[in-house]
């Protein structure tokens, strides 16, 4: 399956995180649980830094 930029409208191969044409982030809209980019917090009474 090939995967749209939303930029450029470039179909990359599967798997691609960047638009081979244009370097745009090629990810789902939205908040993912494996996401690296965002920061968890490990004792969720604290506040985050």
């Amino acid at each position: 399956m090939k995967i749209k930029c939303p930029l450029c409208g470039l179909e990359n191969e599967e798997g691609s995180k960047f638009c081979k044409n244009c370097n745009e982030p090629l990810f789902k809209q939205g908040y993912s649980e494996d996401n690296p980019y965002i920061k968890k917090r490990e004792n969720k009474d604290q506040p985050f830094e």
